[in-house]
């Protein structure tokens, strides 16, 4: 959001107060409060009216491209932009990929070592902090959705 770069908002959030028919306003603009399931429309909508935008040198930083500035100015620019460090981002996206290997019925071992984690207990770790799951509470979930 370019008016509210992440390191402004990152853990503070912009508070908005809500309507009784569940929407909320930016600027002159009502947004209805999404659920998980249809966020992407929230995002749609902002983007569609300019409060969200795409970053180019975040675009190109999270596709690993080659690019004019150094490495420390690219981590700079990224946690103006996002709020947080390149790296973060990065470790928060592989717990995505393994989370799906293991909804995919990989085993805890298997996604590890495909995705470079240094053991199964990295993998553990890295789940629970980010996720808030353990790899065996991911494949319940599959084992129950796959039923």
């Amino acid at each position: 959001m370019p008016r509210l770069p992440g390191r402004l908002t990152f853990n503070q959030g912009v508070p908005r107060p809500v309507e009784a028919d569940h929407s909320f306003w930016i600027d002159s603009e009502r947004f209805e409060i999404t659920s998980f399931d249809n966020v992407e429309h929230l995002v749609a909508a902002l983007a569609r009216r300019g409060l969200l935008e795409r970053d180019p040198v975040v675009s190109r930083a999270l596709q690993g491209a080659r690019q004019r500035l150094d490495e420390r100015s690219i981590q700079r620019h990224f946690a103006e932009v996002t709020g947080l460090g390149l790296k973060a981002f990065q470790q928060i996206a592989r717990a995505h990929d393994a989370a799906r290997l293991l909804r995919q019925g990989q085993t805890p071992s298997q996604v590890a070592a495909e995705l470079g984690f240094s053991d199964q207990a990295h993998l553990t770790h890295s789940l629970k902090r980010f996720l808030g799951q353990t790899p065996r509470q991911m494949a319940k979930q599959h084992g129950a959705a796959s039923r």
